[in-house]
């Protein structure tokens, strides 16, 4: 539907959320686990993927007051046993695993694979915006932030960054497999030693296209799939790449700030939840481990005093 001026176009919001405190999912995981011969989970990625801050209301709270053009939010969760108490169902779709990907991908426990199957959740607008649970919004956005209003185009920027060694992190292995995804579509030979990576943040999107891209490749993001996360996964970046090589976007630099615990302290993040003035902000909780409760606390602490009203969204 690009090509409508904003007053005409919906936007969506979708948002994936896991938490290990389920006993269900957790059976499930481990269930998993030894029918493929897997290790029983390593401590510190079960840990750091899949534990739960207990902050995913002020997701929605930042949603309500900062960006109020939002049409519906569409929360992604493995099952039933997985819906937050304060979840208010009546205004928040709910999809569940099993309502998009396929039975032979299920049970899943990698968001790559929960990303590639995106373009299977019925209902979505044309034009919506994918996030992490870890991204707060904290004052106005606007629409134009993530849409150009004349084209109702995304509006986002790519850069190019060194491939590394296979053997090195696993999200640019993810990152170049989404690149190299369109090696022949798009002439990509001359990026040998480069990956097409958009910038970590929300990520405005179309969903015709991101179905286009599905059909083409299907067979392709079938092969990448595991239950389990693993190098040969296609990350979500496929659709944002899509969109830039086919001249479907718009320059747009979003006030985003990434924050992580290997790079600040508690206490710097802390400060930066009272006191910024950026549109978006991100709490990775890499490299928290021994003082996880405490942060967690004082972290929660700083969002009431930011979002202290409750949303439409919470019961």
């Amino acid at each position: 539907m690009a090509g409508k001026k904003a007053k005409d176009f919906e936007v969506d919001y979708v948002v994936p959320f896991v938490t290990q405190s389920d006993p269900y999912w957790r059976r499930s995981y481990k269930r998993q686990c030894v029918k493929e011969g897997k290790d029983l989970p390593d401590p510190k990625e079960y840990t750091e993927r899949y534990r739960d801050w207990e902050n995913l209301q002020y997701v929605f709270r930042g949603i309500e007051k900062y960006m109020p053009w939002i049409r519906t939010i569409h929360l992604i969760l493995y099952s039933p046993s997985q819906v937050p108490k304060w979840l208010n169902t009546d205004k928040v779709h709910v999809v569940y695993h099993k309502d998009f990907i396929p039975k032979r991908f299920r049970p899943c426990f990698s968001s790559c694979t929960i990303e590639a199957f995106l373009p299977r959740i019925k209902g979505i607008a044309e034009h919506f915006i994918y996030a992490n649970d870890d991204f707060f919004p904290f004052n106005p956005i606007e629409k134009g932030d993530f849409f150009d209003l004349e084209t109702g185009l995304p509006r986002f920027d790519v850069v190019l960054e060194p491939r590394g060694d296979k053997t090195g992190r696993m999200f640019l292995m993810h990152c170049l497999n989404a690149t190299y995804l369109f090696k022949d579509e798009f002439d990509l030979a001359p990026l040998h030693n480069k990956v097409l990576r958009v910038a970590h943040c929300m990520q405005p999107l179309l969903y015709s296209d991101m179905q286009e891209v599905y059909r083409r490749h299907k067979q392709q993001i079938y092969d990448s799939i595991s239950t389990f996360r693993s190098a040969k996964n296609i990350n979500q970046y496929i659709f944002a790449n899509h969109l830039y090589l086919s001249g479907k976007t718009r320059p747009g630099h979003r006030s985003n700030i990434y924050l992580d615990f290997k790079n600040k302290t508690l206490g710097q993040v802390l400060k930066e939840l009272r006191t910024t003035d950026g549109k978006v902000l991100c709490i990775n909780d890499a490299g928290i481990e021994q003082q996880f409760v405490i942060a967690k606390t004082l972290i929660n602490m700083t969002l009431e005093q930011r979002l202290p009203h409750k949303s439409r969204y919470e019961r």
